[in-house]
């Protein structure tokens, strides 16, 4: 008796987690609905950054790539808008990592710091890790600008990278100068790689998505 009121409390159970599962769907639905309406009426830059604010906390894949669909919007702003709306988002599998690999490269130095930020909240670790160390060694390695405005600016985006990976290492790199600070943080992906990419397999509980079955981007190094 006891064996059969266990058996219909798991099955109670379980239709009630379907059936919000099914009421959380719907919602999300329905919010990328007013998005798309919110977005494509908006007639200021203002009304197309909150728009984007409205996909804070998504969690379904058609939401997410609406998000990540921001991250190339021709106004600046809005980029910006994109990454604090990920940085404000839970990304259990790693979904705008790559996304935002590609905003770490963009025109404008405030939507690489954006970028950046988001990146330092990633869950998935490996990839995040890779592609700032790459990012910002390569930054660190570039001829110092002439004009001192150019500079300060390229130095906040080398703090910013400092700092984000600083977050998901939880070291400090103790550098100051920007070709030690590029060379610390390649040197710690190269010696953690194994078992950053070890970590994110427990937590994703399969071999990493994150390079499987992708293209190779920019920083992948061919093997001879």
């Amino acid at each position: 008796m006891k064996l059969r009121e266990s058996n219909l409390l798991l099955l109670a159970l379980l239709a009630a987690c379907a059936l919000s599962r099914a009421a959380d769907s719907e919602a999300e639905e329905k919010l990328r609905q007013r998005f798309v309406t919110a977005y494509t009426s908006a007639q200021t830059i203002e009304g197309r950054t909150d728009a984007v604010a409205m996909l804070k906390g998504v969690t379904e894949e058609k939401s997410q790539r609406l998000l990540a669909g921001m991250l190339g919007d021709k106004n600046e702003a809005v980029r910006k808008a994109a990454c604090s709306t990920i940085s404000s988002s839970v990304d259990k599998d790693g979904y705008f990592v790559k996304p935002l690999m590609s905003a770490l490269s963009d025109r404008s130095l405030p939507v690489r710091e954006a970028a950046a930020d988001a990146l330092a909240r990633a869950e998935i670790k490996a990839e995040a890790v890779k592609v700032l160390a790459f990012a910002l060694h390569a930054l660190a390695a570039e001829k110092d600008p002439k004009e001192d405005e150019q500079k300060a600016s390229l130095n906040s985006v080398l703090a910013a990278y400092d700092t984000a990976l600083t977050r998901l290492s939880g070291k400090k790199s103790g550098k100051q100068d920007p070709r030690e600070l590029g060379s610390f943080w390649l040197d710690y992906w190269k010696q953690h790689e194994e078992a950053l990419r070890a970590e994110d397999e427990k937590k994703l509980a399969v071999s990493p998505r994150s390079r499987e079955g992708l293209a190779p981007d920019s920083f992948d190094q061919k093997k001879p």
